[in-house]
């Protein structure tokens, strides 16, 4: 499945049909219930995983939803590590598995974060939020990571 497909359901709940519907299509069974005491769960695939945050994270849903349901927020694409499997459809803002720190940098400007120990950067535009997980030589891409606006404060 395209990751632009999932990208379109960001901010639905759990108890929202098409969710229901694209991941029973999928052989992946029912929405996860995010457990007490916890805030998110993660559904995971070859290349792609979703995440799912607790709904008490979001006051103003719109739609009633019962305790354990969770929000749309995330998706996380594997260009880079095999345990994950690799994504292999169009990746957003043409990146390519090869682009360096520096190749984005330049092409995103300054980072809103960084974090130097686990490779990563953050770039936050108007519609979502960007996060670049790099090889340990900040010359490839590993993960690339997709939240919903006001998921990265989460």
């Amino acid at each position: 499945m395209r990751y632009q497909e999932w990208i379109e359901l960001f901010g639905r709940t759990t108890e929202d049909p098409s969710i229901i519907s694209k991941l029973a299509a999928m052989g992946l069974g029912k929405p996860p219930v995010i457990k007490k005491n916890r805030i998110s769960a993660d559904v995971e695939m070859p290349g792609l995983m979703l995440t799912f945050t607790a709904e008490a994270l979001y006051p103003d849903l719109k739609e009633p939803v019962g305790e354990g349901t969770g929000v749309l927020t995330q998706l996380t694409i594997s260009i880079g590590d095999p345990d994950r499997g690799i994504y292999q459809g169009q990746l957003p803002y043409d990146l390519k598995k090869t682009d360096s720190r520096k190749e984005l940098q330049s092409r995103f400007g300054k980072p809103h974060e960084s974090n130097e120990t686990f490779f990563w950067d953050e770039w936050r535009f108007e519609d979502i939020t960007l996060v670049v997980t790099f090889l340990e030589d900040w010359k490839g891409i590993e993960l690339i990571t997709l939240m919903s606006p006001g998921a990265a404060e989460v």
